[in-house]
């Protein structure tokens, strides 16, 4: 099967991988279907859904109960629980928790920085880590990264490459419902970047199903 500029799970599907994806739908999982065809997860679950078949709840998926959803509203994006810790406590992953927060209409709180806290940031931007930074001034790692784009300069941190990998991460985050922004924070470019990246690859991928 053609192959092009990406990685192997967005070769184009015969009929025979199609008939296969449609057998066995209904009784093995996205993860089995993906072993038997050589493919990954998520190649198999869009696949499906071109297919037109449901989709699969998954099986490690958070059910947000009425006290999970309460802790998340007190606690996102307060720097006693970052991300990470907040995901671990409640869960989930950090995609599930910025997908929610999102979907709860959930905002970063706003951090009136300082003089001396934009000073620190100029001098320590390029040389230090980013959540050490965020750590001492007891902000979000995007919060340092808006205000470092802000202070103009953003652009001494070496940003990341597009790669097959970064191309993958950066769909599976869009397709996750993971805000753009926070993904041109996670990436150190720009929202209009990143969303023409997507668009690029995605064009790619619908070239590569035909």
């Amino acid at each position: 099967m053609p192959s092009n500029q990406y990685d192997a799970e967005y070769q184009l599907f015969s009929n025979s991988d199609d008939a296969i994806i449609q057998r066995f739908h209904c009784d093995k999982t996205y993860s089995e279907i993906a072993t038997k065809l050589g493919r990954s997860e998520d190649a198999v679950r869009r696949r499906a859904l071109l297919l037109n078949l449901p989709e699969k709840t998954r099986p490690n998926a958070i059910k947000w109960t009425t006290e999970k959803l309460s802790f998340l509203r007190r606690h996102y994006n307060t720097p006693e629980w970052p991300g990470e810790r907040l995901a671990e406590h409640l869960g989930c992953t950090k995609i599930a928790l910025y997908t929610q927060a999102d979907a709860m209409g959930l905002k970063n709180q706003r951090h009136h920085f300082s003089e001396a806290e934009d000073l620190m940031i100029r001098e320590q931007y390029s040389t230090r880590n980013i959540e050490e930074i965020a750590l001492s001034l007891g902000v979000s790692r995007q919060t340092i990264m808006r205000r470092a784009r802000k202070l103009g300069i953003a652009g001494k941190l070496q940003t990341i490459n597009y790669s097959p990998e970064t191309d993958k991460k950066m769909l599976e985050m869009a397709e996750s419902g993971i805000p753009l922004q926070v993904i041109a924070d996670e990436m150190n470019k720009t929202k209009e970047a990143i969303k023409m990246r997507l668009k690029r690859i995605r064009k790619a991928r619908r070239e590569a199903l035909k």
